[in-house]
């Protein structure tokens, strides 16, 4: 799409570092299990997927960072994909698709992470298509250290996304939504976010979810103007669709609304009927925060302050 990728922020960047220190731990527990493992470091290239093919060949009992290839039919033409799986292990006459993730175990499935369970997919799919082994199992190790299996469909759900994208990138560009939450971390926030800033769309607005902009058009209701404009309390008995299941907007209605409204004046906006602060000579700050799934798993809330 001609958008370059924003830069890594620091905490993404020690997302990946975690990743990785998960991944060497995972190579050193294998090779202090006697295993030939064939290492194949850098960004993907022709040379390593050559290696990785001959390694497959000779029968390495473990591949690390293998590079795989295959063409993929999508509608009368091909594309190519690429993966990088973090291991490939030896099973009598085929190979384990193993990844490490730092999520936790138990966030290992469709529901929280698809995007996890396609990838795997798109890995065996392609070990099989680029290699002629057999796939012996898809298995993500989670970030507490334990290995998930996931059934194989044959690849069909990556492959029917992956068909879908092509299309979009082959065809006439898509008017795409945006939405506050998903688009601030997103890497190529540019592409979306700051035409729909132009046009003051009304997805810019806090609290207003991609996934409501649907139901909000339907109103009439396409841009920060129209949605400062809505009586609140009308907007919080209208349906939306989230999940492929009918939620009214409620209480989240007179957020969106109040947003809407400051967005559009450029003033504060001081919320009804405030609680009073406490008299007193010293002022106390907190904030309740919870710790990424990759550092603890225990699910525990902190409360942070200072006088």
């Amino acid at each position: 799409h001609g958008v370059e990728g924003a830069k890594p922020s620091d905490f993404e960047k020690l997302r990946m570092d975690i990743g990785r220190e998960i991944e060497a731990a995972h190579l050193g527990a294998l090779r202090s299990r006697g295993l030939r493992i064939v290492d194949l470091p850098g960004p993907f290239s022709d040379d390593l997927v050559r290696r990785t093919r001959q390694a497959i060949q000779d029968g390495a009992e473990a591949v690390y960072q293998a590079n795989l290839v295959a063409k993929v039919p999508a509608n009368g033409s091909s594309f190519e994909l690429r993966g990088i799986p973090d291991f490939l292990i030896r099973e009598g006459d085929g190979y384990i698709v193993r990844d490490a993730k730092i999520s936790r175990s138990d966030n290992i499935n469709v529901e929280d992470h698809n995007e996890i369970v396609l990838q795997l997919q798109a890995y065996g799919w392609m070990l099989q298509r680029a290699t002629g082994k057999p796939l012996k199992g898809l298995e993500v190790l989670a970030g507490d250290g334990k290995i998930v299996s996931i059934k194989y469909d044959g690849g069909k759900g990556a492959l029917d996304l992956l068909g879908r994208l092509f299309a979009l990138v082959r065809g006439e560009e898509p008017e795409a939504l945006v939405g506050w939450s998903r688009c601030q971390v997103c890497t190529f926030r540019a592409k979306c976010w700051d035409g729909a800033v132009a046009r003051r769309d009304v997805g810019i607005v806090q609290h207003v979810g991609y996934d409501m902009i649907p139901a909000l058009r339907a109103l009439g209701i396409r841009t920060v103007a129209d949605l400062a404009a809505h009586d609140p309390s009308a907007l919080a008995e209208e349906k939306f669709q989230r999940r492929g299941k009918d939620q009214r907007f409620g209480k989240s209605a007179a957020k969106m609304v109040t947003a809407a409204r400051a967005l559009e004046s450029g003033k504060h906006i001081v919320l009804p009927d405030p609680k009073p602060l406490p008299s007193g000579d010293r002022w106390v700050v907190f904030d309740l925060e919870g710790i990424p799934e990759m550092f603890e798993s225990d699910g525990r809330i902190y409360l942070w302050g200072m006088r």
